[in-house]
């Protein structure tokens, strides 16, 4: 658990929403209303990212809210 840790820090892989490559504000502009919607958007995408870091960039991230 501890090497996963370290390798994680060390690659700077997104562990939170923040590291994301978009946040709300992007969504908005996609036509997302702020709220429950939103968030669950952004934790699927979250979810996304973790399993595979190079998806975190803004174009896929929006376009994969875009289609979900």
């Amino acid at each position: 658990m501890e090497t996963a840790v370290r390798e994680i820090l060390h690659h700077r892989d997104p562990v939170s929403m923040e590291d994301l490559a978009i946040n709300g504000d992007d969504l908005k502009k996609i036509g997302f209303q702020q709220g429950i919607e939103m968030g669950k958007v952004l934790n699927e995408l979250l979810n996304s990212v973790i399993e595979k870091p190079e998806l975190n960039k803004k174009e896929i991230l929006i376009e994969m809210a875009r289609i979900r």
